[in-house]
């Protein structure tokens, strides 16, 4: 179980201390495989489009006027960009991907 810690973007509290927990808790999946995780190219693409949107959520949640509405649109996309990721969901563009990509019905 991990420790629970309270994380603040918007008063930039304990950012690094999540990060090094992140970081700890990845190393410690790695060290439990045999093998690295393989990352195909629709993950690499999503990954990609994930590092794309935080930084412009995080501009905004440091802006000194935060536009709700429009951070809240930048948020929700990249909650649906993590869920792609994550399997929870898909995008069309996606499935047409994978489609391309593995001749489904060929």
């Amino acid at each position: 179980m991990l420790p629970q810690l309270a994380v603040s973007a918007l008063q930039q509290t304990n950012l690094a201390a999540l990060k090094t927990l992140i970081s700890s808790k990845i190393q410690l999946l790695l060290g439990q495989n045999a093998s690295p995780f393989l990352v195909n190219q629709r993950h690499q693409a999503v990954i990609s489009e994930l590092l794309r949107q935080l930084p412009v959520a995080q501009a905004q949640l440091a802006a000194a006027e935060i536009p709700y509405e429009l951070l809240a649109v930048n948020l929700n996309q990249a909650l649906q960009t993590l869920a792609e990721l994550s399997g929870k969901s898909i995008s069309e563009q996606a499935m047409d991907r994978i489609f391309r990509e593995f001749c489904v019905g060929k």
